[in-house]
């Protein structure tokens, strides 16, 4: 009996996770369904740069139509230019239970756009020499938990390139529940990495692409001993306080923010709150909360050289190569996607290529995006999740349609004469993980 026990249990464990996984739409919403609110839901902006008031005028009023038809509970954008912030706005309630109109300063949990958040800690590091994108994690001193991970490389995991599970293909049982259920605490991200310590790499390091969040979390616990200082810690001395931000966190370690917004489920025309979920177990790959004003500002860092060299920028921003030499089926480089050949909003004759990571957390989506060659970087929020990612996102196309154009009528940007302020761009679907 003894001997079959633990088979018993393995057996359990996975028929609860696979009905756990099986009835996650259902269980994503808590508590009792209330209808959204009937009046009008309150939007407001702020104009830092004198010249795009009348620009800032139409975005706002095309967050406020994308909102309407979609049925979010709130919705922000912002919009910085060469790292300096232009404008945000913001519309609809943070908290629709006391009908907390959202604003400038409203937090949302990012998801997977935490991975290029962790990368800008990582570049950061590279630049000051304290780590290497080709050194092998076993070279850090760390006791990995996993002693596969010790071959892998900071490049590989940053890349999805180093064969880590994602959370449907995790073989590490308990850690799979952990992951669905998101009911336990995590003092430390080197603690979370017991989630998928059990599993067994997909395939040899640099061989294929998959993405993971797992490779992130790794990455994070790597940049913490690094660092000298726990993951957080890290991120506020070399990313955040440097850029002067307030609301950058991991999720949920400040619950008593009264700016943070509370996260629902939206079906036909009502809501109800998110289900508790403890976001410890992933803030580097998908844990963190921010506000689009301070996404935007991460963003715009990337072009000043000062804070990120062109060097390390040009190498984190280039699509990386399989060992067979063919570029990965995301284009995904370090820490963030790429499209090189991205073309200028309505016009195909003009390249305009843009850097991106969107993110899916739970009950909230986000968006960044940076333009480098317009010096231009837009983010977007909202407090649940959209039927598609693209439904989502494809209001960011808008607002940066409207930015361009009225960058080109200042002089500031020579793009083409005829710029379209309807962006015809398609939004990659795939971006949200």
């Amino acid at each position: 009996m003894l001997r079959v026990l633990p088979i018993i249990v393995g057996v359990v464990v996975v028929a609860i996770g696979a009905l756990a996984a099986w009835s996650y739409p259902v269980w994503g919403g808590w508590g009792a369904w209330h209808a959204m609110p009937a009046d009008d839901a309150p939007r407001s902006q702020y104009v830092a740069d004198p010249a795009f008031a009348r620009t800032g005028a139409t975005a706002l009023d095309a967050l406020v139509d994308h909102r309407d038809q979609h049925g979010f509970p709130a919705l922000t954008a912002a919009v910085s230019l060469d790292g300096e912030l232009v404008w945000s706005g913001a519309v609809g309630w943070s908290d629709l239970e006391h009908q907390q109109a959202a604003d400038r300063d409203t937090a949302f949990r990012i998801g997977s756009t935490s991975k290029a958040v962790t990368a800008t800690l990582l570049a950061r590091l590279v630049d000051r020499g304290e780590i290497a994108l080709d050194t092998p994690m076993g070279e850090l001193g760390v006791d990995w938990p996993n002693p596969a991970w010790a071959v892998l490389t900071p490049r590989q995991l940053a890349s999805h390139t180093a064969g880590l599970p994602g959370y449907d293909t995790n073989t590490d049982r308990a850690g799979q529940w952990q992951t669905l259920c998101g009911c336990r605490r995590y003092d430390s991200v080197a603690d979370s990495l017991a989630i998928v310590d059990g599993s067994d790499l997909l395939f040899e390091p640099g061989a294929d692409f998959a993405y993971s969040s797992f490779d992130v979390n790794i990455l994070g616990a790597a940049l913490a001993e690094v660092a000298g200082e726990t993951y957080l810690e890290a991120l506020e001395t070399h990313v955040f306080s440097p850029l002067g931000l307030a609301q950058s966190r991991g999720a949920e370690v400040d619950p008593s923010n009264p700016d943070r917004a509370e996260f629902y489920q939206i079906q036909h025309g009502q809501a109800r709150l998110w289900k508790p979920f403890d976001l410890s177990q992933r803030w580097p790959g998908g844990g963190l909360e921010s506000t689009s004003e301070e996404l935007v500002l991460i963003g715009g860092a990337w072009l000043d050289e000062d804070f990120i060299s062109a060097q390390t920028r040009q190498a984190f921003w280039t699509p990386q190569p399989l060992d067979d030499g063919t570029v990965n089926e995301q284009n995904y480089a370090i820490g963030w996607r790429y499209a090189p050949e991205a073309s200028w909003p309505g016009d195909e004759r003009f390249a305009l290529p843009f850097a991106h990571h969107g993110g899916v957390s739970k009950g909230a989506m986000s968006w960044l995006v940076v333009y480098p060659d317009v010096g231009l970087s837009v983010a977007v929020n909202i407090n649940t999740r959209a039927e598609t990612f693209a439904n989502f996102a494809a209001v960011e196309d808008v607002i940066t349609a409207l930015f361009l154009d009225s960058l080109v009528q200042q002089g500031r940007v020579a793009g083409p004469s005829n710029a379209d302020t309807d962006a015809n761009r398609d939004v990659d679907t795939s971006a949200g993980g």
